[in-house]
């Protein structure tokens, strides 16, 4: 019984499945072409209509439920959850990779899920001569909350650097108004996954400024680095314990660990990070392959 991984794009969710390619019995789908070719499907996201095939889903987040705030996207946001629900009906088990992404499955779809977090590859983030800067590492866009980052710069002004990896539709803004003020900001673009270990590795800290997250993937990246994490304070990073926690609305509470970065939880936050080696969490995975495989007989 072949069972296929369909992440539905690249990103994160692209390695995500990778690695479960690589520790579980599951097979990479590129192409939902190829979909067909498979008895059981562990999906990421929306379903392609035209392939009726036993499903596992994992369930990362609503990002449209936390900003339907306007008639056109209460609408757009309307199509999507029956588009989803479409396939979370059809999904023999579901995965949350958190418990608030449970809770929010819950609230939002009345579905119960088991909780499988994300992993980390702790032989490619591992702990590596710190140096001065600071880091954000993912996707430039609203709900990302980079800007907050280049208002503490303004308030600190010195010349504390901070490297960015990633691109969205916020950059040019971004880049603008690092221009404007003089900031010493890099931005690199999407780099080579074993860049992003390096720069992690490297950092002073990771800032984690988003307003919204089912996880915080960067966030156990680091800590397998012994790098130290300032996070936002929002439900899916309080469940990671070890981040320093600042008001992803308050500019002055991210300004005052900048300044002084606490390390007193790099030990135990390592310890974690080494609990979701993905070894580990592929182990959770499969056994829920073997369930589905004994429900579709």
């Amino acid at each position: 019984m072949k069972i296929g991984l369909y992440p539905g794009g690249k990103g994160g969710i692209y390695t995500h499945c990778m690695y479960l390619s690589k520790y579980t019995e599951a097979e990479l789908i590129e192409k939902k072409e190829d979909i067909k070719d498979f008895d059981i499907v562990h999906i990421h996201g929306r379903y392609p209509f035209f392939i009726d095939k036993p499903l596992i889903q994992t369930f990362h987040d609503l990002l449209p439920f936390k900003y339907a705030d306007t008639l056109k996207k209460k609408a757009a946001y309307f199509i999507y959850y029956l588009r989803y629900r479409r396939t979370l009906n059809k999904a023999l088990k579901i995965i949350a990779i958190s418990n608030f992404s449970k809770e929010l499955l819950k609230k939002v779809y009345g579905l119960d899920s088991i909780v499988i977090p994300n992993g980390v590859d702790t032989k490619l983030f591992r702990p590596l001569k710190k140096k001065e800067y600071f880091c954000y590492c993912g996707a430039l866009d609203y709900h990302k909350n980079f800007g907050i980052v280049l208002e503490a710069l303004k308030l600190l002004k010195d010349d504390t650097e901070v490297k960015v990896t990633g691109d969205g539709p916020f950059r040019e803004k971004y880049e603008r108004e690092v221009e404007k003020y003089a900031l010493n900001v890099r931005f690199y673009g999407w780099v080579d996954y074993k860049d992003v270990a390096k720069i992690i590795g490297k950092a002073r800290a990771l800032i984690q400024p988003e307003v919204w997250a089912g996880f915080g993937v960067q966030i156990i990246e680091a800590f397998a680095c012994k790098t130290p994490v300032l996070a936002s304070d929002i439900p899916a990073h309080r469940e990671l314990k070890y981040c320093s926690y600042f008001d992803p609305n308050d500019v002055n509470s991210l300004v005052r660990l900048m300044k002084s970065v606490p390390k007193d939880s790099i030990q135990n936050a390592y310890k974690l990070a080494q609990k979701l080696d993905w070894k580990n969490v592929a182990r959770k995975v499969q056994a829920v392959y073997d369930e589905v495989k004994l429900m579709v007989k």
